[in-house]
């Protein structure tokens, strides 16, 4: 009898142990491994680890904050009053004819305590006397505005020391309402009102131009 090659498929003799011809070993399953390609290697990034209460850094983009712009009211002076002065508080005092150099000093006194104690030559050279009781702050009947404490001292003052009817009759024809402004401060027209009749008694303004 005679067996085949499994390799080459040349007949042998049954007896043989290995093929005449490609020498395979018979007997044994001789499987031929073909070389298997390797796979390129896969770079894997590992991610951060973040805790389930935290949130991931997100990187934001820089926010340019602009600042407002410091603007710096001017102190009252021979030519103005202030820069952007409310324009009523202007003809009050221009009507009036009011003497600036005393109005900053009386409003000085006003913000800042008595002129000893600001202590400076143009302070205590310009200031009027009615404005020593009116520096300290609760000797300041409500209802005025500081500017106009500061331009005409010598009339709250006196309204102070009116006897209650005559101050019924400076204020008759005006309602509470129509007194007051939305600040409850005294309105443009009351302010006016005091000032006339503060002139008509025969009083002359302290604060008023030389």
């Amino acid at each position: 009898m005679s067996k085949k090659c499994g390799e080459c498929g040349t007949s042998n003799n049954d007896i043989n142990a290995y093929c005449v011809k490609c020498k395979a070993v018979f007997g044994k399953n001789v499987a031929k491994t073909a070389a298997v390609p390797e796979k390129p290697a896969v770079e894997v990034h590992e991610k951060p680890v973040v805790a389930a209460h935290e949130k991931p850094a997100v990187d934001k983009p820089a926010v340019k904050v602009q600042k407002k712009p410091v603007v710096e009211v001017p102190h009252v002076n021979d030519k103005v009053i202030a820069q952007g002065a409310d324009k009523a508080i202007e003809e009050f005092l221009s009507k009036d004819k009011i003497d600036l150099l005393k109005f900053k000093a009386n409003y000085e006194i006003l913000n800042n305590g008595t002129a000893d104690q600001l202590s400076k030559p143009e302070i205590i050279k310009h200031s009027t006397s009615s404005i020593e009781n009116l520096s300290p702050i609760v000797n300041r009947p409500i209802g005025y505005p500081t500017w106009f404490v500061a331009g005409y001292p010598d009339v709250v003052n006196w309204l102070i020391r009116l006897e209650p009817e005559k101050i019924e009759m400076i204020f008759v024809n005006f309602s509470e309402n129509a007194m007051f402004d939305k600040n409850r401060l005294f309105n443009s027209d009351i302010l006016r009102r005091i000032i006339g009749v503060y002139i008509e008694s025969g009083n002359k303004l302290e604060c008023g131009a030389d």
